[in-house]
């Protein structure tokens, strides 16, 4: 009985197994494109047929071809050792004027009609969504052997010239099945690819195995392509994802103050990165101190970062580029979804207005629990005895029409407006000194941002986009301090200072850009653009030896706001921009530019930026470089606290020269199968013409101050070396980080004129973080950070005025 029970059970497992086998057999055979397989193969003087013959034995894959086209005289040598099948196939039939095509699991060989004429044809179109019609940018476009290849660009374009014949194109994005597409190409083509999105729970992880994109490394340098559907899953704060805080995990990028306060790029200051929605330059991307961005992670499409020197279709900050593009729209059916986190509600809907021509998008999000912060600090100033609350909420809202007017030309219109409210009004009683304290703080920022923007696909091998766009900041703040004497309860007399503050940017500006592909090897862009800027920065700080309140009267906020007289102040900058990105090789690209900037206030600044960005390698080794002279414009007055959005902005005056400055980055990365992805890069940087408040403090912009010879102008740098690791085992992703950075700066009118370090000097900044798929719907994710403080100048003595 034993015996019998032993040798079903081992029969059992024999049959179970055995299944396995096939169906795994199955699975990769069916997974695996003919000429993909390979295999190792040697021949010595063996005639042509012959191999063929022994190459289909060896791959099990069936060559059919006609005898009479295969030469009889043709002697094949050769050796190689896992190599695909379609390589060697072409390599030996090429010089006999042969092709190859794929039909179902077989391989044929046929003659090639076009052998007598190396015409290049072209073949373009967009890329897009299946499900929703969404284009896919930055999506990879190949030949079979990656001879070839080209990127869709914002709007889901692509152009590809390449020889007559018959071939494989590949569709390659990440998330979406693989799209193959044979083509018998005699004339130009035009090509839309639809892509499905892909469900399987470890598509990447297949895919990274069987088939390497043409670009496995970005096509230029210093720049990081941010996942999209990883940003969710990774830092969810509060049940709140965020795109500028998944940032602060990438080598080189920090936060203000510890998780506040805007981001620090290798050094920079918070105000020269380059933050684009929809290509709409944001002065403010900041939500409750910093803790949040403006950006609804539900509308985002895609998004880039560049950290070193920039391409010179961008322009106008000195550190970085942080270009986020947003969702056009389901237009194939309706759509929306609400969410409820901890902190706030977001809720989206979308939907086609004519079917595969027009569609909206709308979103909307909101902080919920500013009747719960107000009634919490009621209760603890209560159990300090004062009396009063505060109170803070920030909301954001999301439209966006899209029409085609044609196969190749569509309309867009994008409005974005957002808001951060916060008040505290608190009161205390001393009875031992009859005193009465009162402070008093509003602070509201908003946003607004509109464009319209047309593209239109002019030819095969070039694409128009023309935008306008309106951008207003506003940003007022209210202090009140004030101390009331009493007498029996009631007050005698009063001390108070009060402050109103406002920073506030309106913008107008058109650009013209312009996609120019002349063949595999050239991308070209050119263009330029016009932008109009009014400024009306203002600080007026008062106290009681003013005389503007009489008794028990409160300054108000509207008081000070009405008798401010600021500055208004209006600058314009003219672009002008051409670069080339130039395919050298299969793993080498070089991207060289130039970019003109003139602004124009009372005096007029020429700011020349040549620009640089190259990288080559290997499959599995890329070294990178670049190189770039960058001009801003405006200026910011930062205050020295925790970076909440208390600053000044301020344009380029006959006084005070536009910012500029030169990055340099180098860097070498690896990946292999075993250890995931490895990154080694060091950046300099060397800034001029900075501005910052001095030693006195805030200074008083208004019409009738001599504002601008106050403001200290200085110098800096700011140097580095980044480490990153990025591994998959299994479905357990691994992302580590560490840098190691000095920025410094150099004001003649401040620490004697003395180097000092800056305020986002942090010397060393470690990043781990975990992100673990347990199921196809549910992830657990983890992250943790060391960092260096802040530097601070510790006062070392005291002064009363």
């Amino acid at each position: 009985m034993c015996s019998y029970t032993n040798f079903m059970s081992i029969l059992h497992r024999f049959v179970l197994f055995a299944l396995l086998f096939v169906c795994t057999q199955k699975i990769q055979a069916q997974y695996l494109i003919p000429d993909e397989i390979t295999i190792d193969y040697s021949a010595e003087d063996l005639p042509l047929r012959e191999v063929l013959y022994q190459l289909g034995d060896i791959s099990r894959v069936t060559i059919a071809f006609q005898e009479e086209i295969i030469p009889g005289d043709s002697l094949i040598s050769l050796a190689v050792r896992n190599e695909k099948l379609g390589k060697i196939i072409d390599y030996i039939i090429n010089p006999h004027g042969l092709k190859y095509k794929i039909v179902g699991n077989q391989i044929v060989i046929k003659k090639d009609p076009y052998t007598s004429s190396r015409d290049k044809i072209t073949i373009s179109g967009y890329l897009k969504d299946e499900e929703s019609g969404e284009p896919l940018v930055n999506a990879n476009i190949y030949l079979y052997d990656k001879s070839a290849g080209t990127t869709t660009n914002e709007y889901g374009f692509y152009s590809f010239t390449i020889d007559k014949g018959i071939k494989r194109v590949y569709f390659s994005y990440l998330g979406y099945d693989l799209g193959i597409q044979e083509f018998d190409l005699a004339k130009d083509t035009v090509v839309d690819i639809k892509m499905l999105p892909s469900n399987r729970l470890n598509e990447v992880v297949i895919k990274a195995k069987r088939y390497d994109p043409v670009i496995e490394f970005p096509e230029v340098a210093s720049v990081d392509i941010l996942p999209i559907d990883r940003i969710s899953a990774g830092l969810p704060l509060g049940g709140e994802a965020d795109i500028i805080r998944y940032t602060y995990t990438l080598p080189g990028v920090t936060s203000g103050a510890d998780g506040f306060g805007g981001m620090s790029v290798r050094g920079g200051a918070t105000n020269q990165n380059l933050i684009l929605f929809d290509g709409i330059p944001v002065y403010n991307a900041n939500h409750a101190f910093g803790l949040f961005s403006i950006f609804n992670s539900n509308v985002i499409k895609s998004a880039k970062l560049y950290k070193g020197a920039f391409p010179s279709h961008y322009s106008g900050r000195l550190s970085s580029v942080l270009d986020i593009r947003t969702r056009e729209g389901n237009n194939q059916k309706m759509a929306g979804d609400v969410s409820v986190g901890i902190l706030a509600v977001k809720a989206s809907l979308e939907g086609p207005i004519v079917k595969d021509k027009a569609s909206y998008l709308i979103s909307f999000r909101r902080t919920f629990v500013d009747p719960w912060i107000k009634s919490l600090t009621e209760y603890l100033n209560e159990r300090e005895g004062k009396t009063g609350n505060s109170d803070i909420y920030f909301l954001d809202f999301n439209g966006k029409l899209n029409f085609s007017l044609g196969p190749r030309s569509k309309i867009y219109l994008s409005y974005y407006t957002g808001s951060d409210n916060f008040n505290n009004i608190t009161s205390e009683v001393n009875d031992e000194k009859d005193l009465e304290n009162l402070d008093e703080t509003f602070w509201e920022s908003r946003n607004n941002l509109a464009s319209l923007r047309w593209n239109l696909q002019l030819s095969q091998k070039s694409f128009l986009n023309i935008s306008a766009y309106y951008s207003k900041y506003n940003f007022g703040s209210f202090d009140h301090d004030r101390v009331n004497i009493l007498e029996s309860g009631q007050q005698i007399d009063n001390f108070y200072e009060a402050g109103y503050y406002q920073s506030s940017i309106e913008d107008r500006g058109v650009k013209l850009d312009m996609d120019i592909i002349p063949g595999s090897s050239h991308k070209i862009k050119i263009g330029g653009g016009i932008v109009k800027h009014q400024f009306n920065p203002g600080l007026l700080l008062v106290d009681n030896f003013d005389q503007l309140t009489e008794g028990e009267e409160l300054i108000t906020q509207n008081q000070l706001k009405s008798l401010l007289d600021e500055e208004t102040i209006e600058g314009d900058e003219y672009e002008f921009y051409i670069e080339d990105n130039i395919r050298l090789g299969e793993y080498s690209h070089l991207n060289i530019g130039y970019n003109h900037l003139m602004v124009k206030t009372g005096k007029t600044y020429h700011i020349v930026q040549p620009r640089l960005l190259f990288n080559t390698g290997s499959k599995k080794y890329t070294f990178k470089f670049s190189a770039g002279r960058m001009g801003q414009y405006l200026h910011n007055l930062t205050n020295s606290g925790l970076g909440i959005p208390v600053d000044v902005w301020l344009p380029s005056t006959d006084i005070i020269e536009p910012e500029v400055s030169w990055i340099f980055s180098a860097g070498n990365f690896f990946k292999s199968q075993k250890f995931g992805m490895i990154g080694f890069e060091t950046f300099y940087k060397d800034f001029s013409n900075l501005t910052r408040y001095g030693d006195s403090g805030l200074v008083d912009i208004s019409t009738t101050s001599n504002w601008e010879s106050l403001i200290p102008i200085g110098d800096g740098t700011a140097y580095g070396f980044e480490f990153s690791h990025d591994q998959r085992i299994g479905n357990t992703a691994i992302k580590t980080s560490y840098t190691l950075s000095w920025s410094d700066r150099t004001f003649p009118g401040i620490n004697n004129g003395e180097t000092f370090r800056y305020r986002y000097d942090r010397r060393h900044v470690f990043d781990i973080g975990i992100l673990h798929k347990l199921g196809e719907n549910i992830e657990f994710s983890a992250n943790w950070q060391y960092a260096s403080g802040s530097p601070i100048t510790v006062a070392d003595g005291q002064n009363y005025f």
